[in-house]
């Protein structure tokens, strides 16, 4: 975009090396192009140097509650996690300074019903989620199929032989 970043000092020597970090907030995805330049000495043409840095869109995960709970955010199947995806702003690095994943949280009869559009979702994460439809279980396994990422994190709700039958075909 054009900004300039503040500056880094190093001290080097004819004929040193050295690495220097600093923090990039992005404002957009897609390409964008970084450049370092170094004061002007003898030599301009090694005073620049360029690099494209794909910045990839923020994850989209669909957080499936298999057990929410108003009450307590430690509670809720997803509370802490949608809050570890979705942390408030701090002004640290990232894109736009926040973190890189879009959390949504849905409720297992959305993905059921085919409410969830999976094709504009990254990684669905079942979360404590009793059992699942033959239907939406093909629909997840064709989802996976063509690049989708499943997450299954199991609790006192899934009922193990559910998912045995459904997912693990022998």
């Amino acid at each position: 975009d054009g900004a300039r970043l503040p500056a880094v000092s190093v001290e080097l020597r004819p004929g040193e090396e050295t690495r220097a970090s600093f923090a990039v907030r992005w404002q957009s995805t897609g390409e964008q192009l970084l450049e370092a330049e170094l004061a002007a000495d003898g030599l301009a043409v090694d005073d620049t140097r360029s690099l494209v840095a794909n910045v990839a869109p923020p994850v989209r995960v669909a957080l499936v509650n298999g057990a929410p709970n108003d009450e307590a955010l430690e509670l809720d199947e997803v509370g802490l996690l949608a809050a570890v995806l979705a942390p408030p702003g701090d002004g640290g690095p990232g894109f736009d300074g926040s973190a890189p994943f879009e959390p949504r949280v849905v409720l297992p009869t959305e993905l059921e019903s085919g409410a969830l559009d999976l094709a504009s979702t990254d990684v669905v994460w079942l979360a404590n989620v009793a059992q699942l439809s033959t239907r939406a279980v093909e629909a997840l396994a064709a989802w996976v199929r063509s690049g989708g990422a499943l997450v299954f994190s199991l609790g006192d709700s899934v009922s193990v032989a559910g998912y045995d039958a459904r997912f693990f075909d022998d």
